[in-house]
């Protein structure tokens, strides 16, 4: 004969963003010199402004991707503030210099608006779900080293971070980059790079860099992945990053 049947589904896919802005003011001092030699030992507290939004949507009210975007326009975000604390001390030499930083020592954290769980029986899946809406930024060792040539105009830099650490999305990072600068006299295009950056875990993605210098305050980057990929039968980068810094020396 003829059997008809029914699926329920309970399952849902949970969507979030993140809008970070930071304030840092750093303090340096040589602590040791001999000759062209020297130890340098510095402190960067930083100021944390972070809203962070999250928004449950079941798999069966999913239309499109659509859905999932407006999910989270309709999403409030949760603003809280805290504070970063950095440590570093780097050994520089007359061509070259080796550094080691440690972002983030405090461990500073942030929490996620209480997702709606209406809908939701299952006490486990809902322990899991709240687990995940504390976002820690958490402790990490940055290592760095630098070349330069005699005249100071063409340098290398190196940099790795020791250990692996989550984004506000739960995603880990930990970059393996190199790059190449060089410093001109100019006063409004003192310095320009150029470099590239790989992800050592989770998405394992490779940046190609680049960024100028702009009055000696000004710093401006952009980086794009190597890999690509298809959307409408277009062609994407699949991450592309672009940063706007404002450094002042006094």
């Amino acid at each position: 004969g003829q059997t008809n049947y029914k699926f329920e589904n309970n399952s849902g896919v949970i969507t979030r963003a993140a809008q970070i802005t930071e304030f840092g003011l750093g303090y340096s001092r040589e602590i040791w010199r001999k000759q062209d030699n020297k130890v340098t030992a510095g402190i960067r507290p930083r100021f944390i402004n972070a809203g962070l939004s999250n928004a449950l949507v079941f798999v069966e009210n999913i239309e499109n991707t659509r859905t999932l975007f407006d999910s989270l326009d309709k999403s409030n975000f949760k603003y809280t503030t805290d504070f970063g604390l950095d440590l570093g001390v780097a050994y520089t030499g007359k061509q070259y210099q080796l550094g080691a930083t440690i972002i983030n020592l405090n461990e500073p954290d942030f929490q996620f608006p209480s997702t709606d769980v209406t809908g939701i029986d299952n006490p486990d899946l809902i322990a899991a779900i709240r687990s995940t809406e504390t976002y820690v930024m958490e402790r990490q060792l940055k290592l760095e080293a630098g070349l330069v040539t005699d005249d100071g105009a063409w340098g290398i830099n190196f940099g790795l971070d020791a250990n692996a650490i989550p984004d506000p999305m739960r995603d880990d990072y930990q970059w393996l980059s190199v790059g190449g600068n060089y410093a001109s006299d100019s006063w409004w295009l003192p310095g320009a790079r150029i470099g590239a950056r790989r992800n050592l875990v989770g998405t394992e993605l490779t940046y190609v860099t680049a960024g100028v210098t702009l009055f000696n305050v000004l710093n401006i980057d952009i980086a794009s992945t190597v890999e690509t990929i298809s959307i409408n039968d277009k062609t994407r980068p699949r991450g592309l990053i672009a940063n706007i810094g404002f450094n002042v020396l006094f």
